[in-house]
């Protein structure tokens, strides 16, 4: 009979290869209205009091409100001119939406709205508190939980493809064909087929560009290899990564000797 001999398990799934990070360009956490200096956006629709429509700032978050008429609020941000550089290569960008209206089942523009102009591409999509659809109505999500926030987000790795998604999940997909040199994210919303009074609120709006490996600073265990007797039945480690923001680890793996 041969031996027993002890078994340890190498952990190796911990190299650099083995992870993802995406560099983040700039951000808007809502701490001042878009088009304060700090934050750079264009008031391109103003919300006017007078008209119905109140802007305020309340735990971090843009509110619009509007109490009695459906006008149009938009701010527009450059994300590069003409004149400028050339925009990012690839490009994601994040927000996080939240509105009390539900999808009346009419007009799928009465609510929210988020436009992105990058390369090729130009494609807005409408939101409610529980749905959200492509500009041409085609695509869309619905049964979404209504006044609670929900993360959006847009990626393009070549300026030509793109897709959108809400908590995780792509509702929308396509192919650019509008480029004209001019590279923009633009948001805001509207009344006009809303019951009255409503509200949409903005967490923040974030984007950057699509990276691959990102350093890994420490693990919890250590990698290499493991005693089992310390170790027993390993079912979670913590990694610790050199940038904070939006890092997954994409494979991960183990090694008997």
């Amino acid at each position: 009979m041969a031996p027993l001999r002890m078994v340890t398990i190498a952990l190796v799934a911990l190299a650099a290869s083995a992870a993802f990070a995406d560099d983040l360009l700039y951000r808007y956490e809502a701490d001042v209205l878009p088009y304060d200096p700090s934050a750079g956006w264009i008031n391109g629709s103003p919300c006017r009091d007078n008209d119905g429509c109140i802007e305020s700032l309340q735990d971090g978050h843009l509110i619009l409100h509007w109490a009695d008429s459906g006008d149009i609020v938009g701010y527009g941000l450059w994300i590069a001119r003409p004149e400028d550089p050339p925009p990012p290569s690839s490009l994601w960008v994040e927000w996080r939406y939240r509105s009390d209206q539900a999808f009346t089942g009419s007009s799928i523009y009465c609510d929210g709205r988020f436009n992105v102009h990058y390369g090729e591409i130009q494609e807005p999509v409408s939101m409610f508190g529980d749905a959200a659809f492509s500009f041409s109505g085609d695509d869309f999500v619905i049964g979404l939980d209504i006044d609670e926030f929900h993360n959006y987000r847009f990626e393009s790795l070549d300026g030509i493809i793109y897709w959108f998604s809400v908590d995780g999940m792509v509702f929308t997909s396509g192919a650019g064909r509008e480029g004209n040199g001019y590279h923009t994210l633009g948001f805001g919303g509207e009344a006009g087929c809303l019951p009255l009074p409503t509200t949409n609120e903005w967490d923040f709006v974030r984007y950057g560009t699509i990276s691959f490996g990102e350093k890994i600073v420490a693990s919890d265990p250590p990698g290499g290899f493991l005693d089992p007797r310390q170790y027993p039945s390993l079912d979670r480690f913590t990694v610790t990564f050199d940038s904070p923001n939006y890092v997954y680890l994409a494979d991960i793996t183990v090694e008997r000797t």
